[in-house]
């Protein structure tokens, strides 16, 4: 079986260069959205037979769930 293993940071200390320039809540949004977009397509790839994310985060665990990947 082929899985994916996705490291992600908790929300707090996710796109850190970015928090210079935009406030706390656009980077987390930002960043829930970008993990979003990577797990849906991770879920479609047929060839993975897991979709594993790892993650400090509850809201990021969460996240993964409701796309269909493990956390």
């Amino acid at each position: 079986m082929i899985a994916a293993i996705v490291p992600v940071k908790a929300l707090p200390s996710s796109k850190s260069r970015l928090r210079r320039d935009f406030d706390t809540l656009f980077v987390e949004q930002l960043a829930t959205a970008m993990l979003r977009d990577v797990l849906g397509a991770l879920v479609r790839v047929s060839a993975l037979g897991r979709v594993v994310v790892v993650t400090p985060d509850a809201d990021v665990a969460e996240v993964a769930r409701s796309a269909g990947a493990e956390a």
